[in-house]
């Protein structure tokens, strides 16, 4: 069948298939907006009634690299994968996990967790989904690069065809919200292990609303609706709307822009910001734009000179004006970032905008005062590595200016994305920006960048009393004890500052005013199930 599910991957395959999984969290050179303040406008007024048919032609800004969820590597690739796969869990709008695959879920003890799954799914090659078909997709994943997302899973048992049966080492009350992820999908087993998972990379095979029809790398990728698929609209009609889905490649944006104008495709995943109001206005296109839960964000290695001292990361931390910033680089489209915690986060604290350690403007003095007690007082020097794309290379700049008001001089080291990300995989940089999607559950993001053992903790930060709060606010299931926990991890981490922290970004769509029904959550996703086509 290819790779057997019990052979383990050596590290350095484990980094490349890493590497190419962090590019569906950082931006690939598209520029985040959204109007002030932080609003969200998740699902466009629809005009007139629901129709059936039709072709939606989408414009991305890269090619897709491939489709196996279990080592799918690009934002663009899990784009597509989400509208041919479907997961056990999904969310709703304001992040709750809801039933997918899987009817309900409950923990029978602190070690057990029972899914009842939905009766009567086919995979899109005839075959049934079934408990066994769960099972045999999430131990996948517990042998992929992302294994450390599910490692408090210990076994996977179908007890009957609707009935799986997890078995975890330690409480795991964020399952449900794990099994929310893209790569979490669920398979099926025949294609898989006919296929292998190189050949299931080109013609994947699931439950989702649409099906896999041909794939050119360089040009296009064709979907055709699932005429059996499970899901239904509130009046029982079937999902989706839509009879084919074509992926243009229009790695232009403004060139994408000028087609979505044309009507040469009917939606553009990315906008750029001198063309947002343009698209917003018409005539016959429109925007769709929401804030996200990712970041845009510096890491500072603290296990090297000069960001092993923690005075000289807080004069950075200080230094930095983050409204300003988003003023000159985001046209005034974006929020400056003041802790970890998104204020679209369950888990927010609203306080932070009074009694935060930091503002979203310069501190001066507080900069001046912590490159005294690091004893340079004139300032210091480092390497600032970020992608050569939008918006980080107008981002590397302000913040050069800003820090050479205090006497901290950066030397931009501007790179293409593959070897930024190349580098921090293994924290080779003093500091470096990028950013990322963002997840539902501050265990999947707040655990994921700071704790000492974190999959995201590039900037090789540890601190125990962090990790002590980050471990019991992923042990515990009331949210607003949790809260309480990473409100008081986000203070400790703040003072400490392994990350600059600089802002949210947003998730931008341009469309052709006749696209109806899309529902823009923030999460870089394009469900794609209930939209349709209206009049043009």
């Amino acid at each position: 069948m290819g790779d057997s599910i019990d052979r383990p991957i050596d590290h350095q395959q484990e980094r490349r298939l890493r590497r190419r999984h962090f590019l569906e969290v950082s931006a690939l050179g598209l520029a985040a907006v959204a109007a002030p303040p932080f609003t969200r406008t998740t699902v466009l007024a629809a005009t007139g009634a629901i129709s059936r048919g039709g072709t939606l032609r989408i414009g991305v800004p890269e090619r897709f690299t491939g489709f196996d969820i279990f080592g799918t590597r690009s934002r663009t690739d899990y784009q597509a994968t989400d509208n041919i796969l479907d997961r056990l869990v999904t969310y709703d709008a304001h992040f709750v996990p809801r039933g997918m695959l899987a009817e309900s879920w409950r923990a029978v003890d602190s070690t057990t967790w029972v899914f009842t799954l939905r009766s009567g799914v086919s995979f899109h090659d005839g075959t049934p989904f079934n408990a066994a078909a769960a099972a045999f997709s999430i131990d996948r994943l517990r042998q992929s690069p992302f294994k450390s997302q599910v490692a408090r899973i210990s076994r996977v048992s179908a007890v009957n065809d609707t009935t799986l049966e997890i078995k975890v080492s330690q409480p795991f009350p964020t399952l449900p919200a794990v099994l929310t992820q893209s790569f979490a999908s669920i398979v099926s087993p025949t294609a898989y292990q006919k296929l292998g998972p190189a050949g299931f990379s080109k013609a994947p095979v699931g439950t989702g609303p649409f099906r896999f029809v041909s794939w050119n790398p360089s040009a296009e990728l064709v979907l055709a609706a699932n005429p059996h698929y499970w899901r239904t609209d509130p009046s029982g009609g079937r999902y989706p709307y839509v009879q084919k889905v074509v992926w243009k490649i229009l790695p232009d944006v403004a060139a994408a822009t000028l087609a979505l104008q044309a009507g040469d495709v009917d939606l553009i995943t990315t906008v750029s910001l001198p063309s947002v109001s343009q698209l917003a206005s018409g005539p016959g296109t429109k925007v769709s734009e929401t804030p996200t839960l990712g970041w845009n964000y510096i890491f500072l290695n603290t296990r090297t000179t000069p960001f092993n001292d923690v005075h000289k990361r807080r004069a950075v931390q200080y230094a930095i004006d983050r409204k300003a910033i988003v003023d000159a680089v985001l046209l005034g489209h974006g929020v400056p970032m003041l802790g970890p915690l998104p204020p679209n986060s369950w888990a927010y604290d609203p306080s932070i905008t009074t009694k935060g350690l930091y503002g979203p403007h310069a501190d001066v003095k507080k900069a001046r005062q912590e490159l005294a007690a690091a004893h340079a007082a004139g300032g210091f020097a480092f390497s600032l590595t970020y992608p050569t794309l939008d918006p980080f290379t107008g981002v590397a700049q302000a913040v050069k200016a800003q820090l050479a008001a205090v006497g901290i001089t950066a030397n931009l080291d501007g790179r293409e994305i593959g070897t930024v990300l190349d580098n921090m995989f293994v924290s080779k940089f003093q500091a470096l920006n990028i950013d990322w999607s963002g997840r539902i559950d501050e265990d999947l993001s707040t655990a994921a960048f700071y704790e000492t053992k974190g999959a995201n903790n590039f900037e090789q930060y540890s601190n125990p009393t962090v990790d002590g709060l980050l471990k019991q606010a992923g042990s515990i299931t009331d949210r607003s004890r949790r809260a309480v926990l990473y409100h008081r991890a986000q203070a400790l981490i703040n003072a400490d500052a392994p990350i600059i922290l600089l802002f949210f970004p947003t998730q931008t769509i341009g469309l052709r005013s006749n696209v109806q029904g899309f529902q823009n959550l923030g999460d870089q996703r394009i469900p794609l199930y209930n939209v349709w086509l209206g009049a043009s």
